[in-house]
């Protein structure tokens, strides 16, 4: 698990060049559906991928498991679903979107303070 500040630092650059270059969503039938059932095209994806932050943030980075380099995990509610999205930089033009879908299972943020009720 990273620290915050790899969290952030890895966040921030990411950011950057998504926002030079855009960002290539891998067309995988879960991120298809998932985004039809949003309404959403990739400018949208690339939208909430920009908004992550600290809290969002899942796990890694972690070697991906089919090609070359490192992958980070984060999940966001959008639309009142949560949504788990991994993604990575790669040597090539655009970073890239490898899964952006309805969770499967419910999701750990490991730097989300939960508000505890009080009655």
């Amino acid at each position: 698990m990273a620290s915050q500040g790899d969290v952030n630092k890895f966040l921030g650059n990411f950011k950057q060049i998504v926002t030079q270059r855009g960002i290539w969503v891998v067309q995988r039938e879960k991120n298809v559906n998932t985004q039809i059932e949003l309404g959403f095209n990739n400018v949208d994806v690339q939208k909430e991928i920009l908004r992550l932050d600290c809290t969002h943030y899942v796990d890694g980075p972690k070697p991906d498991r089919d090609r070359q380099g490192d992958v980070w995990e984060f999940g966001k509610i959008i639309e009142h679903e949560e949504v788990y999205i991994k993604v990575k930089l790669t040597g090539g033009v655009h970073p890239v979107c490898i899964s952006f879908h309805f969770a499967e299972e419910p999701i750990g943020y490991p730097f989300q303070v939960r508000k505890e009720v009080t009655k």
